[in-house]
């Protein structure tokens, strides 16, 4: 039993410090003494005395969760970076989840080997206060699953051939051994690698091929050939194989020999399914963390005709469940956007945040039924509206928060009520709530009830279609919680994708990331505005009070986003990457036109026509949460703004158009008619439903192209819902998707549980996501698998349906 006591915060050097530790956790070598500790050792409370590990990267959940060991298990910096879990034994905290920290430092106070000391958050997390001592438990494990992207290299002299002195930080595993131009370096007491003068340089050159191998603890090599010593992400990260127990490495620490490729590849999956292919991501630099960003394939390539540059993302791979069992993990933002999976128990659904019982999960008998079908589509009005009604009954199973008493999902219940900010929607298969995709996702709902009233008064469906805008919207007004403060994100990646189950009972650190005037966020917060002017309209006339409110903080987003440009993913990236922005001009320029729709007030255009105007040579013509330039020009154009100096609406359309029509710019189209933009597969029913949204917008203002237009729509609708001879809808047509990459759907009824042997079971979900559309094919009209771990093409997403839904209404409106 070991007595744990809160670690202090000490100075505003340290907290300095602590600002710093936004980007990697951190994993260094261990000798192998102990592994565990037990014992009622009485801990002082005094605070760090100095971070000897020396650590320059650290994530957003290791910043909060930390730990110092005393010196005979901290043993001369080699547990630097190692995990503890840490469990309180206490009659009065015996029921509170245990936690993982990063060891960051030795505790000098600590008196004996099986003591040690906790930061504040992570001794609340187990003891319930935030201060205090109490008897625990606690031993080493692996950090694996809340690791993400490649080791970064920092040198305190990148130049100096006869001394240097290299951390690494973000290493999945422990280092045994680390040698630089075939001579050994050592681990010293204060926790860098050294090379110090024995005679023989080092022979750095800033133009060479310096070559520097790791070796793990395990015998897992990596060798890297680097032209400098400059701080540095290097190419390629450790396996996710669980670490076996390290014995003592030699001193000095012999030069490894590489034992595997320069850029090794996570481990397979034991899924029985196949695994998806890596999946590029869009021309945006890669993020600090290389993990696929789950809608991580937007499109906003430099350049029409230019592709964006692929960056590989690994697939899932073997990951443990809560438990101690190894299962796969689900795809980083496990879905576009998900980040490599977890590993390493224990999992960090054991992090903060009280769990939410599940409510009682019973269909109010006034709750709509979805639809079924088992013929495929006809391209009927009826048939359309049947889907349409689907479509909103899958926005009902994403919502967060404490459900209404009509909720039509028999297996939701209230969710995550202890979460900064309560409510709005799950991002995708995961619990990601993602202010980014979800204020495009919104825009494009309000504009569709905007421009198709008829069809969603046909399908009986507006009343359903405003309750879902709004449950949204009143999540983006809450996020807004003060002038220059917008809460733009929900979660932890890293943390989220470590646990498979219902939302009702997930656990573990939900850290709200917030948005201020000093932090760029042009994207995030136009989103946002765009969202709540065009919702402000959809309200006028049902309720002036909320359409007023809904206007303004629509005005102060735009206002917020305006005054510092930039983009929001440059905050925060050890989190953002799901959603890693790369063009901030077009979300200004689509939020400006909304307020100018909503406010008429002139100074707006004029905004929007500077915007268009600065990135006339810089755009592209695809649609999605990362790229609104042709959905900017079209709301101009429905508004009836003529051409101005550098702003060509009607040339830009008809590029639009012939881009996703005729199969230019990147764009090809399949013998069976899908449109395909160059973003390596990843959820390409995504953007095609979405140009076909825009396109079915145009074709309400422009008689002239409207039968095309209308024929492109309803060419790639009725291919998401079954003309291939497939349909990609779940719960409607042939042969609907049965697997969809969604944990709630996965989980049986309860009482029985539910956790990776869900994710892993081969047999259909057994919850029918009705309306969900999946990411669909690949690169060809058969390359698609409905298996679980396809995230890439067999995940749904909030911004998934909504260019879908409003093709669906248009369509209902205008044939």
């Amino acid at each position: 039993m070991t007595t744990i006591s809160p670690l202090c915060r000490q100075t505003s050097t340290m907290r300095l410090f602590i600002a710093l530790l936004l980007l990697a956790a951190t994993a260094f070598a261990f000798n192998g003494k102990v592994e565990s500790g037990s014992g009622a050792i009485a801990q002082s409370g005094q605070p760090l005395r100095g971070f000897n590990c020396q650590y320059n990267r650290v994530n957003s959940y290791f910043a909060q969760n930390y730990a110092s060991l005393p010196a005979a298990t901290f043993d001369g910096s080699a547990s630097c970076g190692r995990c503890v879990s840490v469990k309180c034994t206490d009659d009065s905290c015996s029921g509170l989840p245990a936690v993982t920290a990063l060891v960051v430092d030795q505790c000098y106070s600590c008196s004996t080997s099986s003591g040690l000391k906790l930061s504040s958050p992570a001794f609340k997390t187990i003891a319930g206060v935030s201060s205090g001592s109490i008897s625990a438990s606690w031993e080493f494990v692996s950090c694996g699953s809340l690791i993400q992207g490649n080791p970064v290299l920092t040198s305190s002299d990148p130049t100096n051939i006869w001394w240097q002195s290299l951390t690494f930080s973000n290493s999945r595993k422990p280092l045994a051994a680390v040698s630089l131009n075939g001579l050994p370096m050592n681990l010293q007491p204060w926790g860098p690698w050294v090379w110090s003068a024995q005679g023989l340089p080092l022979n750095i050159t800033s133009a060479g091929q310096n070559a520097l191998i790791l070796q793990a603890t395990d015998g897992e090599t990596l060798a890297y050939t680097l032209s400098n010593l400059a701080e540095q992400e290097l190419d390629g990260q450790f396996s996710l194989n669980a670490v076996s127990s390290p014995s003592p490495s030699p001193s000095p620490s012999p030069v490894p020999t590489p034992t595997t490729s320069t850029s090794p590849s996570p481990s397979p999956s034991p899924s029985p399914s196949p695994s998806p292919s890596p999946s590029p991501s869009p021309v945006a630099s890669p993020s600090p963390v290389s993990s696929p960003s789950p809608r991580s394939s937007p499109g906003t390539s430099p350049s029409p005709a230019a592709s964006p540059s692929p960056v590989a993302s690994p697939s899932p791979v073997a990951s443990p469940s809560p438990a101690t069992s190894p299962s796969p993990a689900t795809s980083p933002r496990s879905s576009p956007g998900t980040s490599p999976s977890p590993v390493a128990s224990p999992s960090p659904a054991t992090s903060p945040s009280p769990a939410t019982s599940p409510s009682p999960r019973t269909s109010p008998a006034t709750s709509p039924s979805p639809t079924t079908s088992s013929s495929p589509p006809s391209g009927d009005k009826a048939n359309y509206a049947k889907v349409l009604e689907n479509s909103f009954y899958f926005y009902d199973a994403q919502r967060s928060g404490r459900l209404p008493a009509d909720n039509p999902v028999p297996w939701r219940g209230n969710s995550h009520l202890n979460d900064p900010v309560v409510g709005g929607y799950y991002d995708a298969g995961d619990y990601l709530k993602l202010n980014f995709p979800l204020g495009t996702s919104l825009a494009f709902l309000g504009w569709g009830l905007l421009e198709f009233p008829a069809g969603y008064d046909a399908a009986g469906l507006t009343a359903r279609a405003k309750a879902s805008l709004k449950w949204g919207t009143d999540y983006l007004v809450a996020c807004h919680v003060a002038e220059d403060q917008y809460i733009g994100q929900i979660g932890d990646p890293g943390i989220d994708h470590a646990f498979w189950g219902r939302a009702e009972e997930q656990t573990g650190a939900r850290p709200a990331f917030t948005w201020t005037s000093a932090m760029p966020a042009s994207d995030l917060a136009s989103s946002a505005a765009s969202a709540l002017a065009a919702a402000s309209l959809v309200f006028a006339s049902d309720n002036a009070t909320y359409s007023a409110s809904l206007l303004s903080h629509a005005q102060r987003l735009f206002d917020f986003g305006a005054r510092n440009e930039g983009l929001y993913s440059s905050s925060y990236t050890a989190v953002t990457y799901v959603y890693s922005s790369t063009t901030y001009l077009d979300d200004l320029a689509f939020a400006a036109g909304w307020l100018y729709r909503a406010t008429k007030n002139p100074s707006y255009l004029t905004a929007a026509q500077t915007y268009l105007q600065r990135a006339q040579y810089s755009r592209n013509y695809y649609v999605n949460w990362d790229g609104v330039f042709p959905a900017a020009d079209m709301l101009l154009k429905s508004l009836g703004v003529a051409n101005s100096a550098g702003v060509d609406l009607d040339t830009q359309l008809a590029t639009f158009r012939a881009t996703w029509q005729q199969g230019q710019n990147g764009v090809t189209i399949t013998p069976k008619g899908l449109s395909i933009p160059p973003f390596g597969g990843w959820g390409n029913l995504r953007h095609a439903l979405n140009a076909a949204f825009v396109t079915a917008i145009h074709a309400k203002y422009n008689a002239g192209t409207r039968a095309a237009d209308l024929a492109y729509a309803k060419r790639q609708l009725d291919y998401a819902l079954g003309s291939s001879g497939r349909s990609f809808v779940v719960g409607y047509g042939t042969t609907p998707p049965t697997r969809a990459h969604h944990r709630g759907a996965s989980c049986p009824n309860l009482p029985a549980a539910c956790g990776w042997d869900q994710f892993n079971s081969a047999a259909a979900n057994p919850q029918v996501l009705y309306g969900g559309l999946v990411g669909g094919p690949a690169s060809s009209d058969t390359d698609y698998s409905d298996v679980r771990s396809n995230y890439q093409g067999n995940e749904v997403a909030i911004d998934y349906n909504a260019g879908f839904t409003g093709t669906l209404a248009g369509l209902i409106q205008l044939l």
